[in-house]
């Protein structure tokens, strides 16, 4: 059988690619998982496909390089909740597990109490990390309406002097995570 490269998060939570055979959704299912979120809008049908391989499902199509709303985001932590809950490992994953993963994934662990740079740092074993502005963005509204550190993240505050200032400060604290 195939190894597809599941990397674990938590013992619960694991990120991915997209599964682009049979065989890909026979080792993730080998490797204990039981529930998939999907965040691709270009492989529509491949949810059908998980569902029908015997997985869970919550997707979300979220076009690439985009972000999803705060509704769909809360919705789909509430649903991996209740799946970990219910003793089921899920994987999170989009075309080829970055962005949208790492966007997802950043939220799911500062849903947790993790600040956004805490969530980041957990993340580096993986590729998965948020890479566009739209994601930073909903990350940023998602710390403000949790109410979590932003330890490191001072850029961020909001106590930015101008707003036109707003988006280089932004735009340089989010380059700062690739360093």
């Amino acid at each position: 059988m195939k190894n597809y490269p599941v990397r674990w998060i938590t013992t619960e939570l694991a990120v991915g690619y997209a599964p682009r055979s049979h065989q890909d959704l026979a080792a993730i299912r080998a490797q204990g998982i039981a529930a998939i979120v999907n965040l691709c809008a270009e492989c529509l049908d491949l949810c059908h496909s998980e569902r029908h391989a015997g997985f869970d499902v919550h997707h979300i199509p979220i076009p690439d390089e985009e972000a999803p709303t705060l509704e769909d985001l809360e919705k789909a932590l509430a649903w991996v909740e209740d799946g970990i809950s219910s003793g089921k490992k899920v994987l999170v994953h989009c075309r080829f597990g970055i962005g949208r993963t790492g966007t997802f994934v950043a939220a799911y662990l500062m849903s947790k109490g993790h600040s956004l740079k805490a969530a980041i740092r957990k993340m580096k074993h993986t590729p998965s990390i948020p890479m566009s502005r739209r994601q930073w963005d909903l990350l940023d509204r998602y710390t403000e309406k949790l109410g979590v550190s932003k330890a490191g993240m001072t850029e961020l505050q909001a106590d930015i002097e101008p707003p036109s200032d707003s988006f280089f400060k932004k735009w340089e604290a989010m380059l700062g995570f690739f360093k």
